[in-house]
């Protein structure tokens, strides 16, 4: 088996076989382990070498491979990725991933091979991360009426949706802080997880010493519980105040207590609306098909910045003639400007504003192996940030059609029947013929083979000598193209019963002759096959032997024939209102087909 035979194994094609995984949706932890499970049944003594298995994911905007076994050879798209061998001759083909990180997350497809049956199943993987929550400072020291702030960190968790909340814990009892905390938008980490902040001001007093402790609390789905950072506090030592100076000291730490609520107050007011907040540049979104000469959306989402003005560049970097395999990280050497192209919708949501850059791009086949490359120039951004995203593009095939020889099938002679695909991209494909939905072996391929501008074509044929059991067999050619999406089907029927006449309705030229004015009755006979038919003309049920003229019949591209047939003679005043047939034999009808005609005088009712 050839690697390349996994291009048409994504749906079945000559049979099924039961492919299991379970449970439906499985959960992965980022920097831990996971074991995908695929069962599937497998015929007595198969051999490894007759196995062949492909894990896929389908994740947003992109479908790729991540473990490929074809019975002899295994590829890993993915770093850390094994499947065990031993075990698929007892029908194990469960995939084991190591260091799982966010990007892993999507739909996971198991297809199983053993020819020709093919079988597939999906498992859904989500992954999540744990929260770290920690709360600073930790059992600290205050004064009487002093302000303290607390700030609340909570790391490294997945997904983004999230839930905090400030509590505090007394003797008797735990209650809720009222949301006068500031918590900031999440921060997204180079390793896809998030990050958050948030921190709260507190007027502190002598009953706060000890027994109070206060609570940051998070709740998040990878957590059974919600999650909680602690601190407690304790009132400093005092000297002992002259009581003829309490006053002064009162005053004095009352407007302390003043400045300090105005100082927290003017700096919330300051983070929350008027300081400069980074955007955060998402990865940009791909259709899971770039089909070339097709108008293709690319999205890239710029979220939570401030202030308004942003500045959003597309550029498309196009790989040198025979380096369409370079890395993403290149640096980009002959990028062109293409932004003219974009379109950008920025809307505010709160203080902060979101940008949602949209590139209409009609790509080629030249373009495949670019790299798109969206740029972000923000005034909170300390460099300039760019998403980087390697393009593929494939294009459709120009034609697919079924072509035999000799064109119209004869009983004991040989057919050949050629499935003929023309200009695609790239150049992997298959085809596949099946016999009433049998596989058929005996098969010969031309190609695929470099035609104009980098597009390819193929034929492949079977050929057989036709019996009376061939009549009515269904010939199916499957094609498999990245470009579709799917397998395409060509069928072809065996007819050796022929092809029956399309018989059109009589024309009177002219139309209401007079009398001694000759006319001319036609009738169209078209689209049969064999050519061999019989035309007998009638008036008012009386055979005419003469008059009558049949056209030579002429072949189409496809093999059917078609010719006219016509009756001439000069109209008598007896022939008014006579009826006229044209009456056609032909050995694919069951019954002979009849066309009257009514004729008509001039100047007669």
């Amino acid at each position: 088996m050839n690697h390349l035979f996994f291009l048409w194994i994504l749906l079945p094609v000559a049979g099924t076989m039961q492919v299991r995984t379970y449970p439906q949706q499985a959960r992965g932890w980022v920097r831990k382990s996971t074991l995908l499970s695929c069962y599937f049944t497998s015929p007595r003594d198969t051999k490894l070498e007759d196995i062949a298995v492909r894990w896929a994911v389908k994740s947003p905007g992109a479908l790729r491979t991540v473990y490929s076994f074809d019975g002899n050879r295994t590829e890993c798209d993915r770093k850390e990725t094994f499947l065990d061998l031993s075990l698929l001759e007892n029908g194990n083909a469960s995939l084991y991933l190591k260091d799982i990180t966010v990007e892993d997350e999507g739909e996971y497809t198991c297809t199983v091979l053993i020819t020709p049956h093919v079988g597939h199943s999906k498992i859904a993987l989500k992954v999540t991360a744990k929260p770290y929550v920690s709360l600073e400072p930790q059992n600290t020291t205050y004064f009487h009426g002093e302000i303290k702030t607390f700030f609340c960190i909570v790391q490294n968790y997945y997904p983004q949706e999230i839930e905090l909340n400030w509590l505090v814990s007394g003797p008797d009892k735990e209650w809720v802080l009222p949301k006068t905390y500031c918590t900031s938008d999440p921060a997204l980490n180079t390793d896809g997880t998030y990050s958050v902040k948030s921190q709260i001001a507190l007027v502190l007093n002598e009953s706060d010493s000890g027994a109070t402790t206060y609570i940051c609390e998070v709740t998040h789905v990878s957590l059974e519980e919600p999650a909680r950072g602690r601190t407690s506090i304790f009132l400093a030592p005092s000297q002992a105040i002259h009581t003829d100076t309490g006053f002064i000291v009162g005053v004095a730490i009352g407007c302390v207590l003043v400045t300090g609520m105005i100082s927290v107050l003017f700096s919330v007011l300051y983070q929350k609306r008027l300081a400069e907040v980074a955007p955060l540049v998402s990865p940009i979104i791909l259709p899971a098909l770039v089909i070339a000469n097709e108008k293709i959306t690319f999205t890239c989402n710029i979220n939570g910045f401030r202030p308004k003005p942003i500045n959003i560049q597309w550029y498309i970097d196009r790989p040198k003639q025979g380096q369409r395999s370079r890395s993403i990280d290149t640096p980009l050497l002959c990028g062109e400007d293409i932004t003219h192209q974009a379109q950008h919708l920025v809307t505010k949501h709160g203080s902060v504003f979101s940008a949602t850059s949209q590139l209409f791009y009609t790509p080629t086949v030249q373009d495949d192996g670019a790299t798109l490359v969206c740029e972000v120039e923000h005034k909170a951004l300390h460099a300039t940030v760019r998403q980087k995203e390697k393009i593929n593009i494939t294009a459709r095939p120009k034609k697919c059609y079924i072509t035999s020889w000799p064109l119209v099938p004869q009983l004991g002679e040989r057919l050949v029947l050629s499935c003929i695909v023309e200009k695609f991209y790239p150049m992997e494909i298959s085809l596949t013929w099946l016999k009433n939905g049998q596989l058929v072996t005996d098969v010969t391929s031309f190609g695929p083979f470099l035609c104009e501008d980098d597009y390819c074509s193929i034929w492949s044929q079977t050929e057989l000598l036709l019996t009376e059991e061939d009549d009515g067999l269904i010939y199916t050619c499957l094609i498999n193209h990245m470009s579709f999406g799917k397998i395409e089907e060509l069928n072809y029927e065996i007819n050796l019963k022929g092809t029956p006449p399309e018989v059109q309705w009589i024309i009177a030229e002219p139309q209401n002759p007079t009398e001694g004015e000759e006319v001319m009755l036609r009738c169209k006979i078209s689209n049969f096959s064999p050519p061999q038919v019989t035309v007998n003309w009638f008036r008012n049920g009386v055979q005419l032997g003469t008059g009558v003229c049949n056209s030579l019949c002429v072949a189409s591209a496809r093999g059917l024939h078609s010719m006219w047939s016509m009756l001439r003679f000069p109209c008598q005043a007896q022939d008014h209102g006579s009826i006229f047939m044209c009456q056609v034999n032909h050995t694919a009808l069951k019954n002979c087909e009849e066309r009257s005609y009514t004729l008509s005088l001039s100047g007669k009712s």
